[in-house]
């Protein structure tokens, strides 16, 4: 008797179970954050460029694992791109200038300080949403939300003379700049199938892709833009500056 109660139990558990919603959300794209700078190999110097932790902010739809790859990656990059450059580097573990250690302050060259927002929303414009509910017995409804994810948001570099903590130069990348159009849709069928059942919901979810694919793009163009402006020209072009704050902060 207690083995068909359970089996009944279960059963039934299975039942509805089965009337759950069915939402598949589609994982094809991987994150892939590169980017492969084209400059040649300058010759090396003693002078270091010390990277702060970069201050990044994300909107919701971005998962965290994407946001903390995003911001390791473009140090990795930057990093690759000021060895390039002929410069040593140190990936520091700080954010703020004020944080830096005696010897960071006395013994580096120039400071990297990246910050902004990284921001993807759905295009007011063109993004549509269908709905409609089951109404008799056997019958079908819909919902979809269909549109296309646009970038937002901005990234900032700014050199640091580390001694004094001034700011000697920056720019700005406007992300909503940047051609970010990525179509996206989701999707769910419900169906009123009357007794026990009820209702019976499935459908599809590809905007989590749609963030990922996104974002490698933004990757790929932000780097393009911070390769294209960090030159050695660039650095060179602040060694009076630098030499001036160094003698007025001397340790």
């Amino acid at each position: 008797m207690q083995l068909k109660t359970w089996l009944i139990g279960m059963a039934i558990i299975t039942l509805f179970a089965g009337c759950g919603p069915n939402i598949i959300t589609t994982n094809n794209v991987p994150l892939r954050l590169a980017y492969q700078s084209k400059s040649p190999q300058a010759r090396a110097t003693n002078q270091e460029i010390i990277l702060l932790k970069p201050t990044l902010r994300y909107s919701d739809n971005i998962a965290k694992e994407y946001a903390n790859q995003f911001k390791k990656q473009i140090m990795l990059k930057i990093q690759a791109i000021l060895n390039n450059r002929g410069y040593k580097t140190s990936i520091l573990d700080v954010s703020d200038k004020d944080d830096l250690s005696f010897a960071q302050k006395k013994e580096s060259y120039l400071g990297l300080k990246l910050s902004g927002e990284v921001v993807l929303r759905p295009d007011p414009k063109t993004t549509e949403q269908k709905k409609s509910s089951p109404g008799l017995i056997f019958s079908t409804g819909m919902d979809v939300t269909k549109g296309v994810l646009l970038s937002m948001g901005y990234i900032k570099v700014v050199f640091i003379e580390p001694s004094s903590g001034e700011a000697i130069d920056s720019f700005m990348i406007d992300l909503s700049e940047l051609d970010i159009k990525q179509p996206f849709i989701r999707s769910s069928r419900s169906e009123h199938t009357g007794g026990l059942l009820g209702s019976l919901y499935k459908g599809k979810d590809d905007s989590n892709d749609a963030v990922k694919t996104s974002l490698n793009k933004i990757f790929a163009e932000v780097m393009e833009r911070i390769d294209t402006k960090v030159t050695r020209e660039r650095i060179r072009s602040y060694a009076r500056d630098i030499a001036d704050l160094k003698a007025q902060h001397k340790y």
